[in-house]
């Protein structure tokens, strides 16, 4: 690709000289889409840099250190130029709030989040499931599921279902491979 937008800037030079309006609208056409290009691969190669602390957030929540993993997790949200880092920097923000019991700014870290890259329902479920309104959590809980096919997912909608006294489909969901015992 920097060959290709070397040889078009060499078109689109001689397309001006021959005053050749055409070729230099597609020139500089072509040129844009390349220099778009590597300037993607540009902030892609920077970012994979920053997925060794995105493992290093993700072991201080298993850890049980969320506040190092929120400190980390924000520098990486800050820092970070593409989207797939940002939005899983984003989603452990989230996490953190949530199991740090700070619903308010996980709400709207949520509301951000869904605006930039769309729903996530395991998030805004366990959100709700968290803050004991299980009849908001059910349906996001159960597209998460249908999406993951986790046994903690399963899990956590189960109990969000016998909360809500919903027995029949407790027991279509212990009916699944995944949530039989291993």
């Amino acid at each position: 690709h920097a060959i290709s937008l070397r040889a078009c800037l060499g078109l689109i030079y001689l397309a001006f000289a021959l005053r050749s309006w055409w070729i230099a609208i597609l020139g500089i056409w072509f040129g844009y889409s390349n220099a778009t290009f590597l300037l993607d691969r540009l902030k892609a190669s920077r970012d994979n840099k920053l997925e060794s602390k995105l493992e290093e957030a993700r072991k201080a929540i298993t850890a049980g250190n969320l506040a190092a993993a929120l400190d980390i997790a924000s520098e990486i949200k800050k820092k970070a130029l593409t989207d797939r880092i940002r939005s899983e920097a984003s989603r452990l923000l989230i996490f953190i709030f949530i199991k740090q019991a700070r619903y308010k700014e996980a709400e709207e870290e949520l509301t951000r989040f869904n605006g930039l890259f769309g729903p996530e329902h395991f998030l805004q479920g366990f959100l709700s499931y968290e803050k004991k309104e299980m009849r908001q959590a059910i349906p996001d809980l159960k597209k998460a599921f249908d999406q993951l096919s986790d046994y903690q997912v399963g899990l956590m909608l189960s109990q969000a279902l016998m909360a809500e006294k919903r027995y029949a489909e407790v027991l279509d969901l212990c009916q699944l491979s995944v949530m039989s015992p291993s």
